[in-house]
């Protein structure tokens, strides 16, 4: 959850309170919906449920891809920043 702490409000500032809420839902139910149609096509239970944490990963990829020179630290590995660009392979 820190990461939406960390990156939500500028994802919030960007879109507004109704659009963010609605990128949040939708990024959840289709991140859940996902990991149900793995689990269905390799016929496992294994796989896990992604569903919040898909939500998060979502907002975290909005703010990245509109400010590309973010810079992104560990919390175990504060002295390692990663920048925007090279998390998202550009």
């Amino acid at each position: 959850m820190i990461g939406l702490v960390s990156f939500g409000r500028i994802v919030y500032n960007m879109l507004g309170t109704e659009q963010f809420t609605a990128f949040y839902l939708s990024a959840g139910v289709f991140s859940s919906y996902c990991s149900w149609m793995l689990k269905f096509l390799l016929g496992t239970t294994s796989v896990a449920s992604l569903g919040a944490s898909g939500a998060v990963y979502a907002v975290m990829a909005l703010a990245l891809r509109y400010n590309p020179n973010i810079s992104v630290s560990l919390i175990f590995l504060p002295f390692l920043p990663i920048a925007g660009r090279m998390a998202l392979g550009s």
